[in-house]
């Protein structure tokens, strides 16, 4: 039995949060329902694919408390259509759902909660949890997420490794051909821990992130889990296991790196994203940069034609032309607000984009060019 009445928006938009983790194709047909349990004057909704559950409360009247599962997918729809500030909820011993709205009701199948899968527990003790802004860990998440390897073909890459060092906290992902890395400096942290959370389930906690710059959130961690919470969400998710890469070692000093020339992030993502329109080679999109004086160029060549831009910068240092990848290059730089700098030793050393604030580093491979076989008219 269960009977509640709350505004719809905030009961689909739960709905819609939760559900952010049900896997598109399954073959357990209980993955495909949200749980819904009310108790306390809120309603909580749950959502799992086995590895990330993620579950939201929603302060509602209960009249009556209680549990259910329902369609995700039918539930969702259904709500979205509604138009009524509030519905009401209710669920009776027939398996059935039925939706209350201004006179109206609908009546969708439901069933018995007790056969989805239990909430992980994940335990505070001392030591095992940090607190910090949100808005601080969704834009480091952001920034590294882009780095995350997504090919299967090493499974410790397609996460990111959380490595708390009491107030140093350090967020790494890299897919063996960009590193992107975020630091942030905490207080009053005795944590000291290294875990490695699943991309995926990173990106959903940084959908699920607003914009107020008061709210924190917490980040607990076990041996095998690590519970996220942020207001009225939490987000628990399995880690993943093995020793991910010593970014520490592959990461040059920037000190020993003869050129360099500072930009502007955002002009030079604009240009090299245009340029790259006529650079495509073997599927990918292949940039040169050029860099001589205090004059970037940036160039790009295919069978389609060539384009060629130039950039005046105030510092630079060395000269050299590279090539690079210009995805990996935009995904790097949108890491960067305003200026930034790129370090580089030859066309064949790793190239780093650093900032002023030393917060956020990333790391790219250069790629060798490789001449443009012209189509025939």
């Amino acid at each position: 039995m269960l009977k509640i009445r709350g505004k719809r928006k905030e009961i689909l938009k739960a709905m819609q949060d939760a559900a952010k983790v049900i896997p598109g194709k399954t073959t357990m047909e209980i993955l495909n329902n949200l749980l819904l349990e009310a108790n306390d004057g809120e309603l909580r909704i749950r959502g799992t694919n086995l590895d990330t559950t993620i579950e939201i409360a929603v302060e509602v009247e209960v009249f009556e408390a209680g549990s259910m599962l329902v369609s995700a997918k039918n539930t969702i729809e259904f709500i979205s259509k509604v138009y009524s500030d509030e519905i009401s909820l209710t669920h009776k011993s027939n398996n059935v759902l039925t939706i209350g709205y201004d006179l109206s009701e609908a009546n969708l199948r439901a069933a018995d909660a007790e056969q989805y899968p239990n909430l992980p527990i994940v335990e505070r003790q001392e030591g095992n949890s940090i607190i910090m802004k949100a808005v601080d860990f969704r834009d480091m998440a952001e920034k590294v997420s882009k780095a995350v390897a997504t090919d299967g073909t090493r499974p410790i890459l397609a996460g990111v490794l959380l490595d708390i060092k009491g107030n140093d906290f350090t967020m790494v992902a890299l897919d063996g051909f960009r590193l992107i890395k975020a630091d942030k400096a905490l207080e009053g942290v005795t944590m000291k821990k290294k875990i490695i959370v699943p991309g995926k389930a990173l990106q959903n906690v940084t959908k699920l992130i607003g914009n107020d710059k008061e709210a924190e959130i917490e980040v607990i961690a076990s041996d095998n889990h690590v519970e996220i919470g942020y207001m009225n969400v939490k987000l628990i998710t399995r880690l993943l296991e093995g020793e991910f890469v010593n970014y520490g070692q592959i990461i040059p000093n920037v000190s020993n790196m003869p050129i360099s020339i500072k930009v502007n992030s955002g002009q030079t993502r604009e240009v090299a994203d245009r340029v790259s329109l006529l650079a495509e080679q073997n599927d990918e999109r292949i940039i040169e940069l050029q860099l001589s004086g205090n004059s970037l160029k940036i160039s790009g060549q295919s069978n389609y034609g060539s384009a060629e831009e130039e950039i005046t910068v105030s510092e630079a240092k060395g000269e050299i032309k590279i090539c690079i990848n210009n995805k990996y290059l935009q995904d790097s730089l949108e890491a960067f607000v305003g200026e930034c700098t790129i370090y580089m030793s030859n066309e064949v050393s790793p190239i780093i984009i650093g900032c002023p604030t030393g917060d956020t580093t990333a790391l790219l491979l250069p790629v060798r060019k490789k001449p443009v076989a012209q189509k025939a008219a």
